[in-house]
């Protein structure tokens, strides 16, 4: 009796529940998987790229209509299904309430076989455990207005059936384009038609307007996303019905992927504000003078720092009284006493939580409990990715004073940047997801990121500004692309002494060092004088390049380059920091009392790397096959963390050679998890917010200020104790 039943479901002379499901995923798996493939970005299967905050957004609006149209995406699947699916033998079978030869209706194939409601069931699932009711309403709504739908049809199949001989339209259709696959439900093809030219037609006109008028607010890239699946389902569907042979459709559904693949992750920036009459040569030796590049001499920048703060000290500084006589200039460096202490920033990649981490350590310390004049004390700035954003930020917003309002900055960072690149990526033609990261930061940043290089030389040359050094890397050749205002030609090379000179390499110098390798260029002196052209938002996204929701951009030269992420080269700015350090380090001995190099990254903390781990799994079947991209994976990270401590074991051998604590870092570290992506939830700012007001930080920024504001009397007080001022052995 067990084998009866079934046979008799199988042919449909049963009732049918969840049937829908067993035919799509034998029959249309490509319909399934774009089912599955919505369930999972509303689930947060994705959540690495911040792909659910498009749907559970803080603004109620925008999450109503994302489920509104989530669920009517799951609708408009299940309808291409129905189509389908309705002339089939088991859907034609006669069962009890239904005669045979028959297609069942819409409402039955999505309401009475229980799968719209379980597509339903599942998509709102998330919706409880976020508490984003507003989504839940917009799914309900989609849930009636699919209703209505069921009903129009089956008014439309009673009109057609009725009179079929009048409606010459209809004949014409079934004999011009059915020929070949003959349907019960002709009307609904028609319907479903219309449908997708109604699609097409509204997927155009967004994309016109934002391409013409920019990115407008009152388009959500979740509406996009599902208008754009609704598409790329109803065209399968198109192709699975009309195409019956499995390879034509195939080869036609490869085609309309390789089209829309093609305008997704091919839209490569081409950077025109560096357009020079003549594109500049990418070989050899083209590269003219820094000097000639309009480049800031690092040392004179140097020497302007520790001008102003002998002059015009900050707030509770050490090293002179306010009544106390200005040294010469000769007397600054070399004599023993009370100097200025330096602070360099290196910030690491990770998206908006990384730009939005940097901007609350960098506004604690800016602010009213931090170091006072903090901007003051700090020469350079480097990182990667999304730190350099919020680093950028911050830079950008200084003035003389310091930060106008501190606390504003992190609410900068955490607004949305996603939504635009999505916008730009699935719509067909208009700006690039690049550009669109850049305008949307300036509108985030209140046009702060929109200066250009040119604003910010005269703060650098005058020494209170911190100078930005942003470090993408060179597709074509491994190099750093350093963009700054500081010629930091030194930074480019190493050196030296060979006891014979490399086959197939450069002639031996005249002196008694040879180049090892040329490790980076300068932007500015590849693009000379084109500072004033050249913004940081452009700079910031230069550098924050990761694949896919960023692409890479090229450089006018003459063969172009590609710029990508510096996060390949390094994604924490140490390497950099170390090197500058490296050059310096006799003048930092002579003209200061110290050097902190503040870390700000958030992920990978050192108790990760001090100690052995536990609890390894044993290797996997097949972990042969898997062990190289492991590794690679691995070493981005890892590898990287390891190399830029020992760097900075070895600038510690250099310069704490007379007094321990001259050189020292502190590393201000976000430990939770936040998507990589442009886009913060309500719960992963609240996170970063905890984070920041949380006792640890506020001790580590009291570390910090201690160090930097140490008396001589404090600085050798701590060195009688073996310690390093402001040092804290355990954190609250």
């Amino acid at each position: 009796m067990a084998w009866v039943r079934v046979r008799d479901w199988w042919r449909g002379k049963t009732a049918q529940p969840l049937r829908p499901f067993v035919e799509w995923l034998s029959r249309s798996p490509f319909l399934l998987g774009l089912q599955v493939l919505v369930l999972c970005m509303v689930w947060g299967v994705f959540d690495v790229l911040g792909l659910s905050s498009l749907f559970f957004h803080d603004v109620p609006r925008v999450t109503f209509i994302a489920g509104f149209m989530a669920a009517m995406l799951l609708g408009q699947l299940c309808f291409v299904g129905y189509l389908l699916d309705a002339d089939e033998k088991w859907a034609l079978a006669a069962r009890p309430g239904k005669r045979g030869r028959v297609p069942p209706t819409l409402g039955w194939y999505l309401f009475r076989t229980g799968t719209y409601p379980l597509l339903l069931g599942v998509l709102c699932v998330p919706v409880f455990i976020r508490r984003y009711f507003a989504f839940l309403f917009g799914v309900l709504a989609a849930l009636g207005a699919m209703l209505l739908i069921t009903r129009g049809t089956e008014w439309l199949q009673r009109w057609s059936a009725a009179g079929w001989r009048q409606h010459r339209r209809l004949r014409r259709i079934k004999a011009l384009l059915f020929r070949r696959r003959s349907t019960h439900i002709l009307v609904l093809h028609v319907l479903q038609a219309w449908l997708l030219a109604l699609f097409v037609a509204g997927y155009l006109i967004v994309a016109m307007t934002v391409a013409l008028t920019g990115y407008p607010g009152w388009v959500s890239p979740a509406v996009v996303i599902c208008v754009a699946m609704g598409l790329v389902g109803a065209v399968y569907g198109a192709v699975r019905f009309f195409f019956v042979e499995r390879y034509t459709g195939t080869f036609l559904l490869m085609g309309v992927g390789v089209l829309f693949i093609g305008r997704a992750c091919a839209d490569v920036s081409v950077y025109d504000e560096l357009t020079q009459p003549r594109a500049p040569a990418y070989a050899g030796t083209s590269i003219g003078p820094a000097r000639e590049a309009g480049l800031l001499g690092d040392e004179e920048t140097l020497e302007a720092w520790l001008a102003g703060m002998w002059e015009s000290p900050p707030a509770g500084a050490p090293w002179r009284a306010p009544d106390e006589a200005v040294p010469e200039m000769a007397l600054r460096c070399g004599e023993a006493g009370a100097k200025p202490r330096l602070a360099l920033v290196a910030t690491s990649g990770g998206g908006i939580r990384a730009a939005a981490w940097t901007a609350h350590v960098l506004s604690r310390l800016q602010g009213p409990q931090g170091v006072p004049s903090f901007h003051r004390y700090v020469r350079l700035v480097t990182g990667a990715s999304g730190g350099m954003v919020g680093a950028g930020t911050w830079v950008a917003g200084l003035g003389p004073d310091g930060l106008p309002e501190p606390a504003i900055l992190p609410e900068m960072m955490q607004r949305d940047s996603l939504s635009a690149a999505a916008i730009a990526l699935l719509l067909p033609f208009g700006e690039d997801r690049g550009r669109a990261l850049e305008r949307v930061w300036v509108e985030n940043t209140k046009g702060l990121l929109g200066r250009s290089f040119e604003a910010l030389r005269p703060g650098e040359a005058a020494g209170w500004l911190p100078s930005l050094v942003y470090s993408p890397m060179l597709v074509e050749d491994g190099r750093r692309l350093l963009v700054s205002n500081l010629d930091l030609s030194p930074l480019t090379a190493s050196e030296a002494s060979l006891l014979t000179v490399e086959p197939g390499g450069s002639t031996r110098p005249a002196g008694p060092r040879s180049r090892l390798s040329l490790s980076g260029v300068q932007l500015f002196q590849l693009f000379p004088h084109t500072q004033s052209r050249f913004a940081v938002a452009t700079a910031a996204r230069m550098s924050a390049s990761f694949p896919y929701m960023s692409p890479a951009s090229t450089l006018p030269t003459a063969p172009s380059v590609r710029v990508v992420d510096a996060g390949y080269y390094d994604n924490y700015g140490v390497d950099l920091a170390a090197m500058w350090l490296h050059a310096h380090r006799a003048w930092i001995h002579a003209c200061t009392s110290g050097v902190v190099l503040i870390q700000i990254r958030d992920h990978l903390g050192n108790g990760q790397r001090t100690t052995l781990p536990t609890g390894w799994e044993e290797l996997p079947r097949g972990g042969g096959l898997t062990s190289p991209v492991e590794a690679v994976l691995r070493a981005r990270e890892s590898s990287m963390s390891f190399r830029n401590d020992e760097l900075l074991s070895l600038v510690q051998d250099e310069l704490n050679v007379d007094q321990p604590c001259f050189f020292t870092t502190a590393t201000f570290e976000f430990s939770e998890t936040a998507p990589l992506s442009w886009a913060l939830t309500a719960r992963d700012t609240a996170q970063l917010r905890y984070a920041a007001e949380s006792p640890t930080l506020a001790a580590q920024v009291a570390a910090v200020r201690e160090w930097l504001t140490a008396s001589p009397g404090a600085q050798a007080h701590a060195r009688q104790h073996g310690l390093c001022p402001g040092q804290r052995d355990e954190l609250p």
